[in-house]
């Protein structure tokens, strides 16, 4: 049974705009993976392991939220404060001369930053809108006998284009690093464009992915760490991927969409 307790409090201060205060507290479950005293081999001379005797921590957030919606603009603000207990982090030491990857629990990590989401629309319709995200945050990782800070900005830029029942969507994100333990991985270089066109019950769509680049993935130790690992992973047949699209609505009712982006992060945590 997880306690997972959140406080809400909100504030109109005018018919478009609102104020909201939230509070919530989550625990940090290690994984399967992390508790597993299992070792295997990274390198010749690297190995992994897990660690038993991991405990479970906690996470306190405290964000303020605004939220602002009128004809021409849509703007969401966010600012939050995290303090995690007893964090999970991942690191590199010595036993019995050979190096090891492993887990341990940190004193604590304090992250803090804020979130931005502002979409314009010249004309005030739907015809033409632009959307920008950027989320800035500095994370910092007490240890015993150090501190490890990252800072980060998480971004994305969107343009869609309607018109009657054509429709065109561009989105670009500018690659940043985020922080995981000793490491940092590069967020997606998506660079990707889609046109469609709606004809009764069918759509047609054509889309552009990564368009003049492989898609890019980059992992690398932080300054702190003494072991310097460097992994660069690039998908050559993504650059400029060509995908074409057919879609036939057999729903004869009312209908009704919904758009979700998905956190493509898979996680082992022990959750049934």
């Amino acid at each position: 049974m997880m306690f997972t307790p959140k406080a809400e409090l909100g504030y109109n201060v005018s018919n478009n705009t609102s104020l909201r205060f939230e509070l919530t507290s989550n625990p940090i479950i290690p994984s399967l993976n992390m508790l597993s005293s299992n070792v295997t081999m990274l390198t010749r001379d690297i190995y992994k392991k897990g660690n038993p005797h991991l405990k479970s921590g906690n996470d306190t957030r405290v964000t303020l939220m605004l939220n602002h919606n009128s004809k021409y603009i849509d703007l969401m603000m966010r600012a939050t404060y995290s303090y995690q207990s007893k964090a999970i982090y991942q690191y590199f030491y010595t036993d019995n001369n050979e190096l090891i990857l492993g887990y341990k629990n940190c004193k604590h990590v304090n992250s803090y930053g804020g979130f931005i989401m502002l979409q314009y629309k010249p004309f005030g319709n739907d015809l033409l809108s632009f959307s920008l995200v950027g989320a800035p945050q500095m994370e910092k990782v007490y240890n015993e006998d150090d501190v490890n800070k990252i800072f980060s900005v998480d971004n994305l830029f969107d343009i869609d284009f309607n018109y009657k029942n054509f429709n065109a969507h561009y989105h670009l994100v500018i690659p940043v690093y985020t922080a995981n333990g000793s490491f940092k991985s590069s967020t997606e270089n998506n660079n990707d464009f889609t046109a469609s066109y709606r004809v009764n019950n069918w759509t047609f769509s054509a889309s552009v992915f990564f368009i003049g680049k492989d898609a890019k993935y980059i992992t690398k130790t932080n300054s702190s760490s003494f072991v310097n690992y460097y992994e660069e992973r690039r998908i050559k047949d993504n650059n400029s991927m060509f995908a074409i699209g057919v879609e036939y609505n057999f729903n004869a009712g009312k209908n009704k969409s919904f758009t979700r982006r998905l956190n493509n992060r898979d996680t082992d945590s022990p959750t049934f």
